[in-house]
């Protein structure tokens, strides 16, 4: 499984070369948002426990499928990103939930009106454009680094070339608001906190319960240790530019970093 993940990283770190005048677009974030504070939403369960209309009037970052929120409107979120590699999409059954034709047009009809910068692999340009997706969105892409946190020896947070935090949507999310110059990142609804339900629990419906109830302990106590592991070396990364990450969110396993009440914040 790893040497797979591994020639797949490389597949799409090779497209990276394919669109160099693209990447190097993203230079207009740099420090865009220097000094300002922002929120990064996950998709846990704990979402459905907390105020998120606190956050209508904040810089927010949000993923994967919160665009199926009930309260997507009302946030109006800032950004939004899904770095999914394609290529493993695109392989899944025509009928699958997360197959581009499904997955990728539920969100462009859900993002519709908002004002949501978008961020994507760089492997979904073609597949975007071809089919006239986010038409009154711009549109940014990211691309991926031929290795993973855990395995770069240093850390690139420089949009405009190959991107050391893609290995998740999270972690890509958190380098994207370092390098836009945000000071103080807080994140909510990361619970990932699979080996204590068994399951992978979402706000939403939960599609992926059958396949963790089989998961081994071993199994899931390895993906929270190399999760961990991961933040503890995005939380150093971000230190050294002088940026404070703050956990927000309600329980879950993230422990990384400082927790703080996220009823006790100060909302704009």
């Amino acid at each position: 499984m790893y040497k797979k993940i591994t020639r797949l990283l490389k597949r799409m770190y090779n497209k990276n070369f394919l669109y160099p005048k693209i990447l190097k677009r993203n230079n207009v974030f740099k420090n865009k948002y220097k000094g300002e504070r922002c929120f990064v939403l996950g998709n846990g369960s704990s979402l459905n426990k907390m105020k998120l209309s606190n956050l209508k009037n904040e810089y927010t970052f949000v993923v994967n499928n919160f665009f199926i929120h009930p309260q997507l409107k009302e946030i109006n979120p800032s950004f939004f990103s899904d770095i999914e590699p394609f290529d493993t999409l695109e392989s899944l059954p025509r009928e699958d939930y997360f197959h581009p034709a499904n997955y990728y047009f539920k969100m462009d009809e859900c993002l519709r009106g908002e004002k949501a910068e978008l961020f994507f692999q760089i492997g979904t340009k073609e597949y975007i454009e071809n089919n006239h997706l986010f038409l009154d969105h711009k549109v940014n892409y990211l691309g991926y680094s031929s290795r993973d946190i855990l395995r770069s020896k240093r850390l690139n947070g420089d949009i405009t070339k190959s991107f050391s935090f893609m290995d998740g949507v999270i972690y890509s999310s958190i380098g994207l608001a370092v390098y836009m110059g945000f000071k103080e990142i807080f994140l909510i609804g990361c619970d990932f906190d699979h080996i204590l339900t068994k399951s992978e629990a979402h706000f939403y419906e939960n599609k992926d319960k059958p396949v963790l109830a089989s998961a081994s302990n071993k199994e899931l106590a390895f993906n929270l240790y190399t999760y961990l592991s991961k933040m503890e070396r995005i939380k150093k990364f971000s230190e050294e530019k002088g940026v404070k990450i703050y956990n927000a969110g309600i329980g879950g396993m993230t422990d990384v970093f400082e927790r703080v009440d996220f009823e006790k914040i100060k909302f704009k």
